[in-house]
């Protein structure tokens, strides 16, 4: 799955329309409270209104609305807010996304294009005024962007977004399991490897999980359930290239010769 966060007014909401195997998470109706007379406001006519109140649950509710379809299979891509707090907080948590933004010399036609779209005035203002300086942190973040021209719009290169070679992560499990077989008192071992490609979209935490239930999955497999007790000892997790010391286990770093084979073996 593709996470797009798209600037105001690249077209974002009319490609979703078109597409409908995209979801467009439009912030405004997570983050801000109309007032009861202003609630007939479409999602355009409320932006940048000044009588409104903050939404106590933001940004909470919307992070939780984009983790809840990061596996859903009905759905290709989604378009999210540009907010640095929403971005700040995808970028902790090992969620990727992609960055879309007009150029700077597209201010004119930006503008006009809130206009027509029936903007209030107070946006336009703001955007007046803070263009270049949004356009300039977005320039400055580390998450791969990709700027439109004068007169491009999302729809113009969203399939080239669908290609990105990058949508998929390595990552892989080394472990060693110890079985205690009660009745007979014997004892196994084995070490072992898992190793699986990942949407990258899931984000670190999810797939450091997917690989320890991986681990107990296989346990199980190997000698199907009996009554013994197992011993699974984490000695690498590798994400993306990159060993992992999970600070949530009694992480244990192994035989180094040993764990360069198994890396090799993945193929990083």
């Amino acid at each position: 799955m593709l996470i797009i966060s798209g600037f105001a007014g690249i077209g974002k909401t009319t490609l979703s329309k078109k597409i409908g195997n995209i979801l467009d998470l439009e912030s405004s109706k997570f983050k801000w409270i109309l007032p009861d007379d202003m609630k007939q406001l479409n999602n355009e006519e409320g932006k940048g209104l000044t009588i409104r109140n903050l939404n106590p649950d933001w940004p909470e509710n919307y992070i939780t609305t984009i983790y809840s379809q990061l596996e859903n299979p009905d759905i290709e891509a989604i378009f999210i807010s540009p907010s640095d707090e929403i971005l700040d907080r995808l970028t902790v948590d090992g969620v990727k996304f992609i960055i879309v933004y007009p150029s700077l010399d597209s201010k004119s036609d930006m503008l006009e294009r809130y206009k027509d779209r029936n903007n209030s005035v107070e946006f336009v203002h703001k955007l007046d005024a803070l263009y270049e300086a949004i356009i300039e942190s977005i320039v400055n973040r580390p998450e791969k962007s990709y700027v439109l021209g004068k007169g491009q719009y999302l729809s113009d290169i969203y399939p080239q977004l669908l290609t990105l070679e990058d949508t998929m992560i390595n990552a892989g499990i080394h472990y060693k399991v110890t079985w205690h077989f009660k009745e007979t008192e014997e004892v196994a071992s084995a070490t072992l490897n898992y190793y699986e490609k990942f949407q990258n979209n899931l984000g670190k935490a999810k797939i450091i999980s997917l690989l320890k239930n991986a681990c107990l999955s296989e346990t199980q497999r190997i000698y199907p359930p009996k009554k013994y007790n197992a011993l699974v000892e984490i000695r690498v997790i590798v994400y993306d290239g990159d060993q992992i010391n999970d600070e949530n286990e009694n992480y244990e770093i192994g035989d180094q010769t040993e764990i360069n084979k198994s890396i090799e073996k993945w193929g990083y």
